[in-house]
């Protein structure tokens, strides 16, 4: 055994034989290596940094083994050394610059750079701040969803990083927490305060479903923008100081409710909103579609069409102005307080128009619409027109209230002078079932009016200076009764035949009548169809 060992020391003896020159080579070349690794040993210096915490009244605070770091020129990340004498822990390091950062009650401070010292010791302190938070209900803070630890109320002494602030969790808001984040100046020496009063909006449907995009606003001596509830329904939110929050209020569609709490009492403000149906019905209570809803709420808002003869709008609470469109009517209902009131109902009357010509009703939005057959119309105030007469359209107003059946006939008396003109101041009247009054004719010579029911073989009087006609024909088939009158020529002559002035005439229609005096021997009187007597009074004399 003994000469197999020897043998191969031999045998390495051999092979580590170099010439002379190449070992020259190698040792200049060792040497280079030893003077450059001295060099990269004297670049920075070698000090110790002492990392202190210091609460906001002072006292220092001792900080655990894994709650302080250090990185030297952007390399790897430790813990911080142990306790020293000055209460801090404390780093021997060696380079141009350390970065060091410390956590606390589940909090971080800012990263603070300073120079590697050459030689003993800098010392870099943190300052908390005293948080003071006032909820109602319990609070816990840290981490990414404010879940790390619970937060001793009123006060605790945290870091922030100066970033992202401190997220927040707000407890007992419904099905899901409030979540937020706080954020206040990292402190840079003692005494460093923050204070604030924190509340929660739960907001959820009438079926108990969250509702997100939820404008909150806040009250606390003076209305401020809490923010917009996400898809959890809450919204979790803050005030400067503590100061009592007073009043909630929450805006959904347009809606808005307020709510009157302190928050000091209790902190969670609940909004729910009602199902609000509102229904479309014809005269006869059967749904009716295709009605076009809107509301008012601080501005109008459309609800859409009707299907199955509603709709349904999730409100919060209050009270409100409905409208319905249909059929080119409308129909507006105000102060609706839709926790007393719902379903809100709108039904329509029907409107059957007998007449031989066109009739029509006006909508602003969008024009003339024809009653060739009866129409479910929403109540309130129209004007029907009467087409046909060569004196032009007529216009008679109606009202149409809720379950309405109105079954009216149309009628239109005309009146014209001898030159065809339309004449004024003729009064017409019809007989159903009894003479009924159509009116006094308009400067176009149009009367016209609407009877209840339908009408057959109908007898139409006018009656103009006292003259009078009745036209009788078939309704249905002919509404409209034309009269005109006939040009009357009253002469005084003497007995030589000639014309003579200043005779005064006058006739007899129910009652004698004047004409007037005679010029160039002639009066002149527009009377109606019939028989009438006349008088002449000259000089003293009647005939």
């Amino acid at each position: 055994m003994f000469s197999r060992i020897l043998s191969r020391r031999v045998a390495v003896r051999r092979t580590v034989v170099v010439p002379v020159a190449a070992l020259l080579i190698a040792l200049v070349a060792l040497g280079t290596l030893l003077s450059m690794t001295n060099t990269a040993k004297a670049v920075g210096n070698t000090g110790t940094v002492a990392v202190c915490l210091n609460d906001s009244t002072g006292t220092n605070l001792v900080l655990d083994s894994d709650k302080a770091w250090f990185q030297v020129d952007g390399g790897s990340i430790n813990y911080v050394g142990a306790v020293g004498s000055s209460g801090c822990r404390e780093q021997t390091v060696t380079g141009t610059n350390v970065a060091v950062w410390v956590k606390y009650n589940a909090t971080y401070s800012e990263h603070n750079m300073v120079p590697v010292p050459n030689g003993g010791t800098t010392r870099v302190d943190f300052y908390t701040t005293k948080v003071t938070l006032q909820y109602s209900n319990g609070i816990a803070f840290g981490g990414s969803l404010g879940n790390s630890r619970f937060f001793n109320k009123p006060s605790m002494e945290l870091l922030n990083d100066g970033g992202g602030g401190v997220h927040f969790r707000l407890d007992q808001t419904g099905d899901a927490s409030g979540r937020m984040t706080l954020n206040w100046p990292s402190a840079t020496g003692l005494g460093a305060t923050y204070e604030a009063t924190l509340a929660a909006a739960r907001v959820i449907d009438s079926d108990g479903n969250p509702l997100a995009g939820v404008d909150v606003d806040g009250y606390s001596g003076g209305w401020f923008d809490a923010g917009t509830t996400g898809a959890t329904g809450v919204l979790a939110f803050s005030h400067p100081g503590l100061g009592a929050i007073t009043s909630v209020a929450a805006i959904y569609g347009g809606t808005r409710q307020q709510i009157n709490q302190n928050s000091l009492t209790n902190s969670v403000y609940l909004f729910q909103t009602e199902a609000v149906v509102v229904q479309l019905r014809d005269a006869d209570m059967q749904p009716l579609d295709t009605g076009n809803v809107s509301y008012y709420a601080s501005g109008w808002y459309a609800a859409g069409p009707t299907s199955g003869g509603e709709v349904s709008i999730e409100m919060l609470p209050g009270s409100y102005s409905f409208v319905m469109v249909y059929n080119h009517s409308r129909q507006q209902i105000n102060g609706i307080d839709i926790s007393s009131t719902n379903p809100v109902v709108f039904q329509t009357g029907n409107v059957d128009i007998h007449y031989s010509e066109s009739a029509q009703w006006y909508y602003t939005p969008t024009g003339y619409h024809s009653f060739a057959t009866p129409q479910e119309l929403l109540p309130g105030n129209i004007s029907v027109y009467l087409y046909g007469s060569p004196l032009g359209r007529c216009e008679v107003p109606i009202t149409v209230a809720s379950g309405d059946h109105l079954s009216l006939s149309g009628v239109v008396a005309t009146l014209r002078d001898s030159a065809g003109q339309g004449a004024a101041g003729g009064v017409a009247t019809a007989y159903a079932s009894g003479w009924k009054s159509i009116g006094t004719t308009d400067s176009g010579g149009r009367a016209c009016a609407l009877f209840d029911g339908t009408l057959g073989n109908t007898s139409v009087r006018m009656v103009y200076n006292g003259s009078s006609q009745k036209i009788t024909q078939h309704q249905p088939t002919n509404s409209i009764y034309a009269f005109q009158t006939g040009d009357v020529t009253l002469e005084l002559r003497n007995s030589g035949n000639g014309l003579i002035d200043t005779g005064m005439a006058s006739y007899y229609a129910s009652g004698w009548h004047t004409i007037g005096n005679t010029s160039g021997g002639q009066v002149h009187v527009d009377l109606l169809p019939g028989s009438y007597s006349f008088a002449m009074k000259y000089n003293g004399t009647r005939q």
